[in-house]
C-alpha cells in the first residue's frame, strides 16, 4: 500500500506505509480539501504531531512549508517515516538544505515543552500550524494538547487542524463549547479535520 503527495513540488511521490494496523494515514479526500484551502505554506513551521507516513506534512513541505517537524512515538512506523524522508531527499537534496523536514522519535505529549521553546525561537520567523490526529479514542489527549497545552495556554499563536472522526473520536459538536475560534471544518464521511486559530493574548 502507498500513498501519494498530491500537490507542490513532491506531487505524485509514493510513501510506504507500514504493515500492520499501526497507522490510519488520512483519507485522500479530506486531505486534498484541507490543502486545497492551504495551498502555499511558504513562510509556515508545519507540526505534524503524530505522523504515521509523514503524508500530512511532507505534503505540507511539498506545498512550500518552511520546516516540518515529523513526530512518531512507536519505533517500527517511525522507521518507516524516515525511509519515507530519506527517499523524498534522494530526489529533492538540494531543496533540503533551504527547508528542514525533523523528524522525532516521540510522543506529543512529550514533546510540547520542546515545542514551546521552539516557538519562543523562531515564532517571530514563521507563521505555526500545528496538526494533531492521535488515534481517535484518545479523548483525554485531545483535550490536553488542543485546549490546555495550545489553545487556553499564554504562548501559542497559530493555526491548530484537529482530525478526529463523529463515531470513533469527537463528535465536531464538541468544539462548539470550547473556546476556540473555528475557522473552517473539512468532513469525509464520519471523520473532519477543523481548523482553528489560537490568536495573540
Amino acid at each position: 500500500m502507498a500513498v501519494k503527495i498530491l500537490g507542490g513540488q513532491a506531487k505524485g511521490f509514493n510513501l510506504k506505509v507500514p504493515s500492520g494496523n499501526h497507522v490510519r494515514p488520512t483519507s485522500v479526500l479530506l486531505k486534498r480539501r484541507i490543502f486545497d484551502s492551504f495551498q502555499n505554506l511558504e513562510g509556515i513551521l508545519f507540526v505534524d504531531s503524530c505522523s504515521g507516513t509523514g503524508a500530512i506534512g511532507l505534503e505540507a513541505w511539498s506545498r512550500g512549508a518552511s520546516e516540518v517537524y515529523l513526530l512518531e512515538s512507536n519505533r517500527k512506523v517511525f522507521k518507516n517515516l524516515e525511509q519515507n524522508v530519506a527517499k523524498l531527499r534522494e530526489i529533492h537534496g538540494q531543496e533540503f538544505s533551504l527547508r528542514q523536514i525533523k523528524t522525532c522519535l516521540t510522543g506529543v505529549d512529550q514533546w510540547m515543552k520542546t515545542f514551546m521553546n521552539l516557538y519562543h525561537e523562531k515564532g517571530k520567523e514563521f507563521e505555526f500550524i500545528f496538526f494533531f490526529d492521535p488515534p481517535y479514542h484518545e479523548i483525554d489527549l485531545y483535550k490536553s494538547i488542543v485546549l490546555d497545552q495550545l489553545a487556553n495556554s499564554s504562548w501559542y499563536k497559530g493555526f491548530i487542524w484537529i482530525e478526529s472522526d463523529d463515531k470513533k473520536g469527537l463528535k465536531k459538536s464538541f468544539w462548539d463549547d470550547t473556546n476556540l475560534d473555528v475557522k473552517k471544518v473539512f468532513s469525509q464521511g464520519d471523520s473532519y479535520i477543523l481548523v482553528t486559530k489560537v490568536q495573540e493574548k
